[in-house]
């Protein structure tokens, strides 16, 4: 997706790593059939892509994949796509997709937005909030996810200002590699941003807190999905108790 306005340097663009859909959400396997999977896999994605695009300070929206049918869904949203060869993980894909921008004839923004595309409570205006508390200088900052353990929103200035180091323990590495390059980490905290999905305690999470919360634009699909399968899908034993929706 590319906005009327491309300030070049000083621009926000955003990147968005999508896994093929077969592979995607395999922890869900015990809870959820194959097409329950896939059918989340792209209502997520959709509301992760629609958010950064009805977002005015993000200029340009890219969803990197090596999925043939992942790229068309894409194009018909109107992001654009970054492919990848094969599918490595996420910290792989992003690693790809900033090598990709570094070598385009245009100029690089002022900052890179990588983003989880598995937030089924995101809204473009828990992303305009994001970024509206993050500082433009040299630096990077993080939306933790629920567990605070990963890292669900990396905003690196500039692009290059770190490596992405996404996958297990990824917030403290995060934090760790900008202290080795002596720059500032800004951790910010966005419950709409912290909800991503790996595992059925995911799932519960995200009931508990679509039911405490009064955010509107989430996807009507979304709320479908998920109020069908748990009225039909067991409890599983260990509930997450209190779960902090504030």
């Amino acid at each position: 997706m590319v906005k009327a306005r491309d300030n070049g340097a000083a621009a926000t663009w955003a990147i968005v790593a999508l896994k093929s859909p077969a592979d995607a959400k395999s922890r869900l396997r015990p809870y959820c059939s194959d097409d329950e999977r896939h059918r989340l896999f792209f209502l997520m994605a959709r509301q992760v892509l629609e958010a950064l695009i009805r977002v005015p300070a993000i200029e340009k929206v890219f969803a990197v994949t090596a999925s043939d049918e992942v790229e068309r869904f894409v194009n018909d949203l109107g992001a654009s796509v970054l492919r990848q060869p094969q599918d490595l993980g996420t910290q792989s894909a992003f690693a790809h997709a900033l090598g990709c921008l570094e070598g385009r004839a245009s100029p690089c923004p002022a900052r890179v937005l990588m983003i989880s595309g598995d937030l089924p409570m995101i809204t473009p205006l828990a992303v305009k909030e994001f970024l509206d508390r993050c500082r433009w200088q040299r630096g990077v900052a993080i939306v933790p996810d629920r567990r605070r353990q990963g890292t669900n929103a990396l905003l690196c200035s500039p692009p290059d200002a770190i490596e992405p180091c996404f996958g297990e323990d990824s917030l403290r590495r995060h934090r760790s590699a900008a202290r080795a390059r002596g720059i500032d980490a800004q951790l910010i905290e966005s419950q709409p941003l912290s909800i991503d999905i790996d595992d059925h305690e995911d799932l519960m999470s995200w009931f508990e807190c679509q039911a405490a919360s009064a955010a509107s634009g989430l996807d009507s699909g979304l709320t479908d999905w998920l109020t069908r399968h748990f009225s039909r899908a067991p409890v599983r034993a260990g509930v997450i108790a209190n779960v902090d929706c504030a």
